[in-house]
């Protein structure tokens, strides 16, 4: 039976196109763990829209996308990382947008990460 865990929350309150968050916790290693990464954050000036999310360098897969154009967005990215206890997450904007919030979760034991 598949187990979801919410292992991490972050933001930053800069207005940039990129944000890192370092050493984000993703709980214990396990060779079934797929993790999931939610961002939210709102419009400046500029259009934009989300261009990906990394998880531990490598591209994670878009599953929901919501967006009011210029205004808000919020998302969800997943991708299996087996291996470790903290990853890197970078959420890249095409264009500067005002803060950057995320929350990280963990699903384990089991889960087809192609019925998203």
């Amino acid at each position: 039976m598949a187990t979801i865990a919410v292992t991490a929350r972050a933001s930053s309150t800069s207005d940039t196109d990129v944000y890192t968050f370092s050493t984000q916790a993703i709980g214990t290693a396990d060779g079934t763990r797929y993790v999931l990464v939610g961002a939210a954050t709102r419009g400046l000036a500029a259009p934009f829209t989300i261009s990906g999310i990394t998880i531990g360098g490598s591209a994670a897969t878009q599953h929901v996308l919501s967006e009011v154009t210029n205004t808000n967005l919020c998302c969800i990215y997943g991708l299996a990382v087996p291996t470790g206890t903290t990853t890197e997450v970078i959420v890249t904007f095409t264009a500067a947008v005002a803060r950057c919030q995320i929350i990280v979760a963990t699903i384990t034991g089991g889960i087809n990460s192609a019925s998203f």
